[in-house]
């Protein structure tokens, strides 16, 4: 059975992450040496797979929308929502959830700079910066500069730069990239084939690292969706499970479409 919760003022995306808020500890999914060293012959080739897989990537430009489902499982309480999600990379995304009837409950949005919400049952109305949204949730302020759109959509953020550092997995699901530059803020999983991604980290350091995956994929208009993305790596072994169905290609998804007017008599709350 679906369960659909009050839903506090903040937004539906507090009760999406909200296993995120304390931070655990995990293990880094990729091995600790490097796979394969700037002098040997093979670094080049596999630089240039992942620039090809940026490169198709910021040609499409997804957007796109479909039903969603949530499953949050930890050792204090189990919990699903369901709703419409609709996404226009790199940055705008919007969530709807939805009573057993179909009525909105809450809708939420992103565009990169804002994040807005509405919740009907409480009759309110809430607007903020989302790197301040993030900060109060205590959340990666990477999540920003990557986009929430391009994170459920296994895209690349445009600050992923070039020249990476190349480690193995640990389950030999393929190579991680990361930039040179040191940072650890976002690792990126590409499969052996070096055709796609299929996971990536978010986290300031190597012991707190949300882990996400990618599966099922879904082929719209020449690209490919993931169908099921898995996040762990959270407090009290919490995972989420988002998977998406009816899936369908909207190219005249407007940016306007992620704006949220507030009905006569919402109140305002902060």
């Amino acid at each position: 059975m679906i369960f659909f919760p009050r839903l506090p003022k903040s937004s539906i995306l507090f009760c999406l992450l909200l296993p995120l808020l304390l931070s655990s500890c995990s293990s880094v999914p990729w091995q600790s040496k490097t796979l394969i060293l700037k002098l040997d012959p093979a670094y080049e080739e596999y630089q240039r797979q992942f620039a090809d897989i940026q490169r198709a990537q910021r040609a499409i430009n997804p957007s796109f929308d479909a039903e969603a489902r949530i499953e949050i499982t930890s050792s204090l309480k189990n919990k699903k929502f369901a709703g419409y999600l609709a996404i226009l990379s790199p940055s705008y995304i919007k969530f709807v959830l939805s009573s057993p009837l179909g009525q909105p409950l809450v809708v939420a949005t992103g565009d990169g700079q804002n994040w807005q919400t509405i919740n009907t049952q409480s009759k309110s109305y809430q607007r903020d910066k989302i790197s301040q949204f993030l900060r109060d949730q205590d959340l990666p302020k990477e999540i920003a500069q990557i986009g929430l759109a391009n994170i459920l959509s296994a895209q690349i953020g445009r600050g992923f730069n070039p020249p990476w550092a190349l480690k193995d997995d640990k389950k030999n699901r393929g190579i991680w990239y990361a930039p040179l530059s040191g940072t650890t803020a976002e690792h990126i999983l590409v499969d052996y084939r070096g055709r796609k991604i299929i996971g990536r980290t978010i986290g300031s350091t190597e012991k707190q690292q949300i882990v996400i995956l990618y599966d099922d994929w879904t082929v719209i208009d020449g690209y490919e969706i993931p169908s099921l993305i898995t996040i762990s790596g959270l407090s009290y072994g919490a995972e989420i499970k988002i998977i998406l169905t009816e899936i369908i290609a909207q190219p005249r998804l407007q940016k306007t479409s992620f704006q949220i007017v507030p009905p006569p008599g919402f109140r305002q709350s902060s």
